[in-house]
């Protein structure tokens, strides 16, 4: 599914979150430069904890809510195929970075994880690297263009 630079109703991105559950072999979604409102982004991140094929979702420069993200990283543990994830260009907050940090390490697929032009704090640069230590099938990870405080 790809649905990138486009404005999407919620309405649109709840029908895209059934199609996701109803599409087992589905492996890509790339909603790159979407707004995506949140109860959209909330079903949105729902089904893909369901997604058996999912290997790959991509939300770039993506406007979503602070609670999908929180629910995306919980998706990230769940989702048993997934291998990339992106969040360059996102706003994620600390609270969410170290949410998305905490899951890395649970799961047994992720290999890659695109944080690229974003700005880190101490705190968040800290448990993503904790994180992807921890994450025995992480092979890439992606920081180019990210702002890291002096501590991190």
């Amino acid at each position: 599914i790809d649905v990138n630079d486009s404005w999407a109703s919620q309405e649109t991105i709840v029908a895209l979150a059934k199609a996701i559950r109803g599409a087992p072999a589905l492996q890509i979604v790339r909603l790159n430069n979407t707004q995506i409102f949140d109860q959209g982004a909330m079903e949105l991140a729902e089904a893909i904890q369901h997604a058996p094929a999912l290997q790959s979702i991509d939300l770039c420069c993506a406007g979503v809510c602070e609670a999908a993200v929180l629910k995306l990283a919980e998706a990230i543990t769940n989702a048993p195929a997934i291998q990339s994830v992106g969040f360059r260009c996102a706003d994620i907050t600390e609270e969410s970075m170290v949410e998305i940090a905490g899951a890395i390490p649970h799961s047994s697929s992720l290999q890659s994880i695109d944080v690229g032009n974003a700005s880190l704090s101490a705190v968040a640069a800290i448990a993503l690297a904790a994180g992807i230590r921890r994450c025995a099938s992480m092979q890439h990870v992606d920081l180019s263009y990210t702002e890291i405080s002096e501590e991190g």
